[in-house]
Parts: C-alpha cells; structure tokens; sequence
C-alpha cells in the first residue's frame, strides 16, 4: 500500500503542512521536527509525490525575499461565511497545499465566497481593489456558478473542478469521462457484466459520458444500470441494488454502499463488487480511484502565477482546459484480474 505525507504526517504527530514543509526544510520549521519528520519518513517508507516536487522546484520566490501579493480564493459552497475558509473548502486540501504553494512562491491567501447577488459582486471587486488583489482561484467544487455579473478585466483567473458547462475561464480539474471509461474496462475485465453507476448524474456528466461510452464500446449499453443520487439515500439505494441487481457498483459514495449490503449478509468483492471513484485521503480496503488534488491544486497556483507575471488579465480568447490524471488504488473489493497468457 502506497504510503503518503498524510502518513507521515500522523505517524510524526503534525500536521500534514507541517510534514511537508520539515521534508523540504522550508524556513521556519524546527531542526527537531525536521528531524522527527524525516525519520518518520524513513521509518514509513515514504517516497514524494514526483510531480508536485518538480513543480515546486520551478521557484521558491519566497526564500528568494520576494512578496508579490495576495491571491484571493472565490469558493462556490453554500457553507456559510461564518464556518470560516477550512469549513468551506476542506483544511486537508486547500490549507495545505494553495496557501503552502502561494507562500513559496511570494503570495499571501484571502478567501471570498464566491457572489451570489448583484450587491455581493460589488463588494468582492471593492474588496479585491483595495487589497490590490489581481490573481484568483475559483473553486467550483463541480457546481455551476451563480449566475451573476462581475467584471473579470483586471484579474488572472483560474477555476478547479469546473461544472459541465461552458466556462469562459483556464480550467483545471480531474480527467472525469475517462475516470469512469477506465472504471467500467477494469470491471470488465474482471468478469462482471451488469455493471451500475451511482452518483449525482446532473453534476458529474462527465462521469455518466464515460460510463456511457465504455458501456456502448463493450455491448453493455442495455445491461448498464444508472442511479442518479444528489445525496447519499440508503433506503434510494437499497431499493436499487435489490430491483437492479448489478453484480458490480462503481459510486463516489466512500464505504457507504459496503455497510448498507454488510447489513443485508453481502459482502465485495464474494458477493458483488465495489469501485470507488473518489477515494478518500487515507488508507483504505477499496478498490478505485484515488484523486490526485494536491498536484491539481498545485499547479493551478503555479499557473495562476505566470498569468500574472506576464500580465495576462481578463477572459481569455481561447481557455485553457487541463486535466490531472488519477492513481488506480487495487484495494480489496474488487475480485482480481484474469492472468493474461506469456
């Protein structure tokens, strides 16, 4: 099993962003945290990430002395402004990794929930103004934008996780279509033949476009079961599993599925399987698909800062679309592949 910073973040006793900043002695961090840090590392096993280092070494401006600003995070959440930034975005993957990855490079972090009326865009761009704010990150957590008015001339700006829409900003985000394609292939190859998708069809199209095509590409098309769930519903998904009978459900829904079908005597991968297309952070038996946010995240900071350094504001002619690749995690609830013949 892969060993991550998250690991030795825990087995050192600190926090993930104190783990990654001891392992690249950023200035700051105690000799003996770095020393415990490290030896935790070794201990572990642990080998970075290979891209989110080279990425990291494309500057360090901070070390250099340098401060160019401040880089503001527009979140498109319904979580209130009071629960404060960690609550709306998740600490794991923003406080670790944006505000880490804009400190190296010479910027501080304001968040901002992103304008849902008229009067809230104007006070983001009096508020953006006055603190000489020029580069943003959109989080759109795969939601569509509120449809408001703002103008967008004198920022560099760049959304992660876009909605299935046509977005006029850079994009970055997880290759999701060819998520599930390669989802449903592995399952095939694995002998399963009714194979279901579990998950919120209006916002993950890009989801239920792979599933689709792998379906039409292998002959399923009409044995291919889909459950469109907004929200985590036992009961919904019960009734599902017992009308439908997939022999396999690929979801985004964690361990849920699992413990509903523990309680009715069925066990993945002996009595169907299971594949999670959107691993949580941290050890697991599931099979699926660990999503790589900490290099997503980072290199929409890298980027976000070159727009700037080159001036390049306003809405692009031409946007950019970027997609990060996934890790295939084998796990447990999957029965194994067929062992190929030579």
């Amino acid at each position: 099993m892969r060993i991550r910073l998250s690991d030795v973040a825990r087995h050192a006793g600190v926090s993930n962003a104190t783990a990654s900043m001891a392992l690249r002695a950023a200035p700051g961090i105690a000799a003996t945290t770095v020393e415990r840090v490290r030896k935790a590392a070794d201990e572990l096993g642990y080998l970075p990430d290979a891209a989110a280092q080279a990425l990291a070494k494309s500057g360090n401006r901070a070390e250099q002395g340098a401060f160019y600003g401040t880089l503001g995070v527009l979140t498109n959440t319904d979580v209130p402004q009071s629960e404060g930034w960690a609550a709306a975005t998740g600490a794991s993957q923003w406080e670790t990794v944006v505000a880490e990855v804009a400190s190296e490079l010479g910027y501080a972090v304001n968040p901002f929930p992103f304008p849902r009326t008229p009067a809230e865009a104007a006070s983001l761009l009096r508020q953006l103004q006055a603190r000489n704010i020029r580069g943003l990150l959109i989080e759109a957590n795969s939601r569509p934008l509120p449809e408001v008015k703002f103008d967008w001339t004198s920022f560099a700006t760049i959304m992660i996780s876009p909605p299935p829409d046509e977005i006029p900003f850079h994009c970055i985000s997880s290759h999701s279509t060819n998520e599930t394609y390669t989802a449903v292939m592995r399952c095939h190859r694995r002998g399963y033949r009714r194979i279901g998708l579990v998950a919120d069809m209006r916002r993950f199209t890009d989801w239920v476009g792979g599933f689709d095509m792998a379906a039409l590409r292998l002959g399923l098309r009409k044995s291919a079961l889909f459950l469109d769930m907004p929200d985590w519903d036992e009961d919904a998904f019960l009734r599902w599993f017992e009308k439908r009978r997939p022999d396999v459900v690929i979801a985004n829904q964690d361990d849920r599925p699992l413990k509903v079908l523990a309680a009715r005597g069925l066990s993945a991968p002996v009595d169907y399987g299971y594949c999670c297309l959107d691993l949580p952070p941290y050890d697991t038996p599931l099979s699926g698909f660990l999503q790589l946010r900490r290099v997503r995240n980072r290199l929409a900071v890298e980027l976000l800062h070159r727009f700037l350094r080159r001036k390049e504001f306003g809405l692009p002619d031409a946007p950019l679309a970027m997609s990060i690749g996934l890790e295939w995690v084998e796990g447990a609830t999957l029965r194994a592949e067929p062992a190929t013949a030579g």
